[in-house]
This record gives structure tokens, C-alpha cells and sequence, in this order.
């Protein structure tokens, strides 16, 4: 077994939480976190957006940016990367390879194992600053092993409720473990309660803490949705606040971000979209911006989720918004049976094609020019997208 069939393998071990084993995994391999100038991110829906964002504008400020997020849509490599640029199958392996008796000795999982080799290659590569974008809540997530300029927060919703916990201040309460003392925080606007949440555990870190009021009108080129310009704007205050004299840089490259499975229109003739929201929020807000479009012809959407993701509350929406609805599966296996999944919405409108490639070549002949087609509720659809379309989500 290579190195890299290796670290995914790692994923069998499951989600390990707590923070003890991740920092005696990079105690035992010299602290490749200590000294790592980095901003950390939590929250449930736009992460990846925020730190690509992020990413993308401090690159564009001459500055050499580590990048971590997760999951990946086909490649671990997309995980880590150095202004842009995925890990090279070469440094990736020559990093697991080194540490490969100290992952086992730790019984790290996959998350704990992959996390220390992306703080390995960014302090290897010596960026310049790195955006860590948290895996899984926050106070118990490897990442947190961190010691952040500041830390960043995106709308915090109810997700992951099995690990998480049942209430939206329970999730609350894991996220905001990512402050620490005198750690300045950035958010977005939060709901009452999350806000309550977070302003006292800035008051008990003695932490500046500033909310976005979204008064900037940012106009992005490749990213679409009032959430996104939402994003946008959070990220010019955090900026701003380290680059107090860059405001004019910094809202010209920010606006050229790109982030693939975001709306990403795949086709324009026949409209082809892909997009990874996977719980009630995300696809609200794909809805929210799909609403506006003018389409001519048939509307189509094939959609698969995650087990244990419910959008109850969007269902009558997608069933008003769309003519025909294809439940399909993933090659994942915590792939929701289509089955199952097509329960939710009326059989008149609603189809079940197990295989989702299969499902998307049965659509793409059915399409005309004027028709459209949403593929969307999972990043493992990221391998069906670049086989059926011959998409690469390499560079950024």
C-alpha cells in the first residue's frame, strides 16, 4: 500500500474527537503548528467559500498563503494548498512517509493524520500565513491545536446534531471553542442566541469581537448569491483589519475569487449547475439565487444526500422550483439510499436512478438548449462531475 492509499485508508478508523491525541500527534512529530501564523474559521455553511476567498485575496496581496480545507471533491490532494495549488502526489507522500510510524503509534484517524501533514507543508514551504478551515465543530477539532491571528466565524445552523449535539446553542457552544485569550473575532451576522453565545466567550478570552453589518457593496465575478456577497463582505472586514492601508487591493482581488462546487455553472446551453450544499441551509440559499434565473425550458435536479441530513422544509420548495426530481446515490457509503430519499417528495414529480452518473447521462439526453439541470447535495459528487463532464477541481 503506497502512502497516500495509505492516509485514506485511515478514514475506516472514523471521526475521533477530542483534542488530546492531535496534540500529542504533533508533539511527537516537533510541533509543526507552533509558529504558524494562520487565521482560523468555524461555522456550518461557508467555509470553504470564506477561506478560499481569504486565500485568493491575500495571494493577491504578494504573500505566500497556506490553504486547508475539507472535504475534498475528488483528490486529498485539493485539501492543501500553497497559493492555490494542490500538494503534489510527491511532497504528499514524502510527508505521510515521514510521519507514518508516529500517526500509527498515535492511532491518529484520517482528520488528526491529514491535519498535521498540512501544518507539516506549510511550515516546510514557509508560507507566509495559512487559513485553516475547521473540520467539525470546533472545541474538539484538531485544527483548533492551532494558535490563530484571529479567528473567523460563518453562520453557525443546526448540522451534524449526532455529534454536535440537538439544539442550536449546543453547536454554538463546541464552534465558539476555537476562541482564545486575546484572540481578536470576526463573524458573520448570527442568529440572537449564537450571537449571546459568542460575545461571552469573547468577554471570558478578553477577546475583541466585531459581527458583520454588511455595508459594502462587493460585486463578484465568479461566485453567485446574496450569501456569497455575504461571505465577501465578511472577509473585507477581516482584512481590512490586518491590511488596514490595502482596502483597494484587497476589494479588486477578492472579487476575482473562485471556489468550484459553489453554483458552478458546469454548461450555459443546456444551464448545468453543480453545487455541494448538503443540509437544510445550504440548499436554501442555492434556492434563494436558482429563484432568479430565467429559465425557458424543463428544470431538472438530481440530488443526493448525506445519511442523517434532513431538508424537510425545502421540499415543497423543490417540488414548486422543479419539473422533474432524480434521487440518486453517491459511491460513498454514507450515501443516503435514493430510496429512502425519494420518500420525501411527491411520486408524480419525483424519480429514483440509483447510480447518479447514470442518472446525469439519462438527464443530459433529455436536455434541450433551453432546459436546465442542478446537480447538488453532496462534495462526493466531485468524482461523477469530473468524469461525466471532464471538469478538474485542481487550480483555483
Amino acid at each position: 500500500m503506497n502512502n497516500i492509499s495509505y492516509l485514506l485508508a485511515l478514514e475506516s478508523r472514523g471521526i475521533k474527537m477530542g483534542l488530546n491525541r492531535t496534540k500529542k500527534l504533533l508533539n511527537s512529530c516537533k510541533n509543526p503548528e507552533k509558529n504558524l501564523k494562520c487565521i482560523q474559521i468555524a461555522g456550518t455553511n461557508g467555509k470553504g467559500s470564506v477561506a478560499s476567498m481569504l486565500s485568493h485575496t491575500l495571494k493577491g496581496l504578494g504573500l505566500k498563503v497556506g490553504l486547508y480545507t475539507s472535504p475534498h471533491l475528488v483528490n486529498v490532494n485539493e485539501r492543501i494548498r500553497i497559493n492555490g495549488h494542490p500538494i503534489k502526489n510527491k511532497d504528499l507522500e514524502d510527508l505521510i512517509k515521514k510521519h507514518r510510524k508516529k500517526i500509527e503509534l498515535n492511532e491518529a484517524s484520517f482528520f488528526e493524520a491529514i491535519t498535521l501533514i498540512a501544518f507539516s507543508y506549510f511550515k516546510l514551504n514557509n508560507t507566509d500565513i495559512a487559513i485553516l478551515e475547521t473540520g467539525l465543530g470546533g472545541r474538539y477539532d484538531s485544527v483548533t491545536a492551532c494558535s490563530p491571528e484571529l479567528v473567523v466565524f460563518t453562520p453557525i445552523s443546526m448540522d451534524h446534531k449526532e455529534i454536535l449535539g440537538d439544539t442550536i446553542e449546543k453547536i454554538a457552544i463546541e464552534k465558539s471553542g476555537i476562541i482564545k485569550f486575546q484572540t481578536p473575532i470576526f463573524s458573520s451576522k448570527q442568529r440572537n442566541t449564537v450571537q449571546d453565545i459568542l460575545i461571552k466567550k469573547s468577554k471570558d478570552n478578553d477577546c475583541y469581537i466585531s459581527f458583520c453589518n454588511y455595508d459594502d457593496d462587493i460585486k463578484l465575478k465568479y461566485l453567485k448569491g446574496k450569501h456569497q456577497n455575504e461571505n465577501a463582505q465578511l472577509v473585507y472586514d477581516v482584512l481590512s483589519f490586518l491590511y488596514n492601508n490595502k482596502k483597494n487591493i484587497i476589494l479588486k482581488e477578492l472579487e476575482k475569487t473562485k471556489w468550484p462546487g459553489r453554483y458552478q455553472v458546469i454548461k450555459k446551453n443546456p444551464y448545468i449547475i453543480f453545487d455541494v450544499g448538503h443540509n437544510e441551509d445550504g440548499i436554501n440559499v442555492f434556492l434563494n439565487q436558482y429563484e432568479k434565473e430565467s429559465i425557458k425550458g424543463k428544470k431538472y435536479i438530481i440530488i443526493v444526500l448525506q445519511n442523517r441530513k434532513s431538508i424537510i422544509n425545502q421540499v415543497k420548495r423543490i417540488e414548486k422550483l422543479f419539473d422533474f426530481i432524480i434521487c440518486s446515490e453517491t459511491e460513498n457509503k454514507y450515501s443516503m439510499d435514493s430510496k429512502v430519499l425519494s420518500n420525501n417528495f411527491l411520486k408524480s414529480k419525483s424519480k429514483v436512478i440509483k447510480n447518479v452518473e447514470n442518472a446525469i447521462q439519462t438527464i443530459n439526453e433529455k436536455l434541450d438548449l433551453n432546459d436546465s439541470l442542478v446537480i447538488i447535495g453532496s462534495h462526493y459528487l466531485g468524482n461523477s462531475i469530473q468524469r461525466v463532464y471532464k471538469k478538474s477541481f485542481d487550480s483555483l
